[in-house]
């Protein structure tokens, strides 16, 4: 939007020399000082992709994905554990029971010990991730192109109020050459 507004009000469209009418001089500044925010704020947005986004992005896509790898391992394990379980509730046959329940007892051991591996892969992947210091960065972005953005304005403010008094000189002047001159005002 700012590199557009810039374009607009490019004062060299309207004249081939630099002029020295107050308004060939705002619009001069004004897409000047426009153009400027507009450059910050593509390079607020580059920053905010490569500090931000993309850092967020990776550590999202790990997080789930481990998550969902690791919650398949205990799901499967679990499984597992119920049908060896279920096999031994159902079995008919003494001489079967003992190894159905060391089968039993192996399953549960690596269900438990799936859930647990589970609970540190989340913890890991939690304590690496760094969105506090990633959301700093996205607003160290911010803060740096809104500083740029009201450092130009404001500056413009005060450019823009020097134009306007020229502006009024001019005008006065213009006035007062005219009834010198002998020109009157119908």
């Amino acid at each position: 939007m700012y590199h557009a507004l810039s374009r607009a009000t490019d004062a060299s469209i309207l004249t081939s020399d630099k002029s020295s009418d107050p308004l060939i001089k705002g619009l001069d500044l004004y897409s000047s000082n426009l153009n400027k925010i507009a450059n910050a704020r593509l390079g607020q947005d580059q920053l905010i992709k490569s500090k931000f986004n993309k850092p967020l992005t990776t550590t999202l896509r790990s997080l789930i994905s481990q998550s969902n790898n690791i919650q398949k391992k205990v799901e499967d394990k679990r499984i597992d554990y119920d049908l060896a379980r279920s096999n031994l509730a159902n079995c008919n046959n003494p001489q079967k029971e003992p190894k159905l329940r060391v089968d039993m007892e192996s399953a549960e051991d690596e269900f438990a010990n799936t859930v647990e591996d589970a609970i540190n892969v989340m913890q890991n992947v939690l304590e690496n991730a760094k969105p506090l210091e990633e959301f700093l960065e996205l607003i160290k972005a911010q803060l740096a192109y809104h500083k740029l953005a009201a450092e130009l304005l404001d500056g413009m403010v005060k450019d823009f109020e020097e134009l306007i008094d020229e502006q009024h000189k001019l005008s006065s002047s213009a006035v007062n050459s005219g009834r010198e001159s002998g020109d009157f005002d119908i």
